[in-house]
């Protein structure tokens, strides 16, 4: 659902329904689910110039288990397309940063909890 509302260009609203679906999967202890919707966030923060958020999620999410491979290509393209406005060093420190975090904190920061 959160793709569909991104395809037509209404961000605000894809950024709820994602979020949304971020705190029920959380809730149902999805982690596939709540990968998705991650990927989902980071897409539009990459849209929104927010590149250091779009890499930092999707970087976490390619590197866990749970995640689909349709998850994960995305994933990927998300990176590639966010690290073109990285320099090395930025990306050193937040694949260090990440190492240290677990999912249920990145979804609770994202969440607000």
């Amino acid at each position: 659902m959160g793709e569909a509302v991104f395809l037509s260009g209404d961000f605000v609203e894809a950024r709820r329904v994602y979020l949304e679906s971020l705190r029920l999967s959380k809730e149902a202890d999805a982690s596939p689910l709540m990968l998705d919707a991650l990927i989902g966030l980071a897409q539009l923060n990459l849209q929104a110039g927010e590149y250091e958020q779009a890499f930092q999620i999707s970087h976490f999410v390619l590197n866990q288990r749970a995640g689909t491979h349709e998850t994960k290509d995305r994933a990927e393209k998300i990176i590639q397309s966010a690290q073109k406005y990285l320099d090395d060093r930025q990306i050193r420190a937040m694949r260090k940063r990440l190492s240290n975090e677990s999912l249920n904190e990145i979804v609770n920061a994202l969440l607000g909890r």
